[in-house]
């Protein structure tokens, strides 16, 4: 008899309802304060603690194992990394261990559209790393569980190493991932081109492997007469010891609790409903862990199950159309972008994807048959291989297409909040027609249109520097971009950002000079056209103002298809109202010293004026001070600036008395690393800019900076202390 009351489904709806509004309306930090730390609250960054605790979870990771340290008598748990790998082999879950290391808390994005770390490890309910920890064991005794755990964890990592050593390091690594959810040995670039294609979901432990494993052993065993009871019971555990294997993962906690329920109406004669099945499985994985609301993978995963259920009947059955209809305002929210061609892809990869699995599945089965030859081991596991390998490919060629991916930024909440509403709606008057058109027409226009302002943003990248300069028509500009303290800092840092604002393709971007902190990020941008952000024109200074990076970077760029030209003294961009106009260096045959180098831009807009100096010192600044007190005089540059760009991140060599007089700044932008082994910025530097009337903005402090120029009136925000 179907379950047609479903009151699980309205208390399901109460509390995501509920945890929302408290988020959204209440506000974030009410929120946070629900999560409050003991631990964390406590140390301090570097500080040396030394705990007590026992093993509570152990993980691969390149250089061997770390593991999750459940303190006594304290609820979150502690991110540990070794120092001594050796001493991994002989740690087991559940014992009694005491550590010492040097406190890390984990930072939130430290700039729109990065990575929150704060985040990620607090939904684990992890709030501290100690790293390079030394680590003794005071007892080997272990609980009844911890041994399963232990015992689980063993088999995990046996299976997924047999699955490398016949399949090879990359089919292998992805078939662990697929089989194990151990993805320790999965190769980042090929799982970011899946993802970027469209079909990344595939590489996680879902509801698929659930119904190939469960309902399939199930079906297996009614099919040999076996009654139903024992067959649901027999699936049921070793489904939960699959579960145990692979760990706590959203996607497989709701695929679980959906079987269970499913097996339990099958056992009691009662007519299964996979609308409060999913309920159920809702308020499960939430009374673990209420923040998961806010993850992205608890989203996708639950949505993709209401699409089918509630969408696809409306659609037709469409099932793909219908999940795609419910994920893409989260797709668009977490990241940015989406791939036009996914929906078309997801056709031919997902039925492939089970004959992956199930080549994953029966060649972890027969390894462990020892009369059976290693050449039909490798066989069976060359299947799964052979569709990676055209997931790759395939992959590689969507991406290759024109208009692949559209970069749209990430949508305002409300745009969010109306879409399902008119989906909802649709949905309750069942109009397919309406729901497609509507679909269409949000989507356009969620999209980050430009502005008529003029936006500078001084991205938080350590000690290093980038500047985003978005123009009054819409031009796309750099100046700079690199990090001598963030590592990959273009792909964590720079290409999230570009994205979170809508920004597909740059059209101009400036390399000041050839130090590493300015450009290693753009050569990761150039490197990584096909999944990040393409760069149109390249601006260097003269050849007389090279060094070897730059030949690199010439290198890569031509190899990218990016156009690249040359900058120097009184050459000028343009757009509309907007004036970039370099005012540094000059043409010349003799080699000019790598920061004295550096191309210095006169950025106008209307009334508003900025300075951009890259790494200048003093011999180079005093010339470039006469010049720009020569153009005054002519009437040829700003009389003051209201925004300067301080030299080489506040160095006690730069912004010297002489520039700072015909300047006249009003605020002074410093990019630098917290705790940067160079004292930046110097005190004699920040003196100087006090005594010069200049409000000192740095991201040490601030965190990522906006500039916003409306007509006449400036307007400055500071990303620091307001994202979760």
């Amino acid at each position: 008899m179907p379950l047609k009351k479903r009151y699980c489904c309205r208390v399901a709806a109460a509390v995501v309802v509920l945890l929302f509004l408290v988020y959204h309306v209440v506000g974030a930090q009410c929120f946070s304060a629900l999560r409050i730390s003991e631990l964390e609250s406590k140390v301090t960054e570097g500080e040396k603690i030394t705990i007590q605790g026992s093993i509570y979870k152990k993980l691969r990771t390149e250089k061997g194992f770390d593991f999750y340290l459940k303190p006594e008598n304290q609820k979150e748990l502690i991110y540990v990394s070794m120092s001594d790998r050796s001493i991994s082999e002989s740690m087991q879950t559940g014992q009694t261990v005491r550590v010492s290391g040097g406190a890390i808390v984990f930072d939130e994005s430290p700039n729109p559209g990065n990575f929150n770390q704060k985040f990620y490890y607090q939904k684990q309910n992890i709030y501290v790393k100690l790293q390079d920890a030394s680590v003794e064991i005071l007892s080997r005794e272990m609980t009844g569980i911890a041994f399963l755990k232990e015992k689980v964890w063993k088999i995990q990592q046996s299976l997924a190493d047999r699955i490398i050593s016949y399949a090879g390091e990359k089919n292998g690594g992805i078939l662990s991932a697929m089989v194990l959810g151990e993805d320790a040995f999965v190769d980042a670039d090929v799982k970011e081109m899946l993802q970027k294609s469209g079909i990344g979901h595939l590489l996680a432990i879902s509801g698929l492997h659930i119904s190939f494993l469960g309902a399939g052993l199930y079906n297996i065993m009614r099919k040999m007469r076996i009654p139903i009871t024992l067959s649901a019971i027999c699936s049921g555990v070793i489904l939960t010891f699959y579960i145990l294997m692979i760990g706590e993962r959203t996607s497989a906690i709701r695929a679980w609790v959906m079987f269970l329920m499913q097996m339990g109406a099958n056992i009691t004669g009662r007519e299964y409903d996979g609308k409060t099945a999913l309920a159920v499985a809702v308020l499960v994985v939430l009374a673990g862990e209420p923040v998961l609301l806010f993850d992205a993978g608890f989203l996708l995963s639950f949505g993709a199950v209401l699409g089918i259920y509630v969408v696809a009947p409306t659609l037709k059955w469409n099932v793909p159309l219908s999940i795609l209809c419910v994920l893409l305002p989260v797709q668009l929210y977490y990241y940015y972008e989406i791939c036009l061609y996914s929906l078309l892809w997801n056709f031919f990869a997902i039925p492939l994807s089970v004959i992956a699995l199930g080549s994953g599945i029966v060649g972890v089965g027969v390894s462990q048959i020892p009369f059976v030859p290693e050449i039909v081991i490798k066989g069976v596991l060359g299947i799964g291989g052979l569709v990676i390998q055209f997931y790759e490919m395939g992959s590689r060629f969507v991406l290759g297409l024109p208009c692949s991916r559209w970069v749209i930024g990430k949508p305002p909440f409300v745009w969010i909040i109306v879409y399902y509403l008119i989906l909802i709606i649709c949905i309750l008057l069942k109009k397919r027609k309406w729901l497609m058109m509507a679909s269409c027409i949000l989507l356009i226009v969620g999209t980050k249109w430009p502005s008529d302002n003029l936006e500078i943003a001084m991205l938080n990248v350590g000690q290093g520097d980038s500047f985003f300069i978005q123009g009054p028509e819409g031009g796309t500009y750099l100046i700079d971009g690199g990090s001598s303290s963030v590592s990959q800092v273009g792909k964590y840092r720079i290409e999230p950002y570009l994205k979170w604002q809508g920004i597909g393709t740059l059209d101009y971007v400036w390399v000041t000079h050839g130090d590493l902190d300015h450009m290693n990020g753009i050569l990761e941008l150039l490197e990584r056209k096909k999944v990040g952000v393409k760069i149109k024109t390249l601006i260097l200074p003269p050849k007389n103002c090279w060094n070897e990076n730059i030949d690199e970077l010439v290198h890569v760029a031509e190899k990218a298809g990016t156009n690249i030209h040359i900058m120097a003294q009184g050459q000028r961009l343009e757009e509309g109202e907007m004036t970039v106009k370099c005012l540094w260096p000059v043409l010349g045959k003799e080699g000019i010293e790598e920061n004295q180098a550096s191309i210095v831009l006169s950025l106008t807009y209307k009334s508003f004026d900025m300075l951009f100096t890259g790494d200048l010192e003093k011999e180079a600044e005093e010339k470039v001070a006469e010049y720009i007190e020569t153009g005054q005089k002519k009437h040829l540059l700003p009389v003051k600036y209201e925004v300067l760009k301080v030299g080489h991140h506040g160095s006690k060599s730069g912004t010297g008395e002489d520039l700072l007089k015909v300047v006249q700044p009003d605020i002074a932008l410093i990019s630098v690393g917290e705790n940067n082994r160079y004292g930046h910025p110097h005190a004699e530097t920040v003196k100087r800019l006090k005594n010069a009337g200049s409000e000192m903005i740095t991201t040490i402090e601030h965190g990522q900076v906006t500039i916003e120029v409306m007509g006449y009136r400036v307007q400055i925000e500071s990303f620091k202390g307001r994202n979760r």
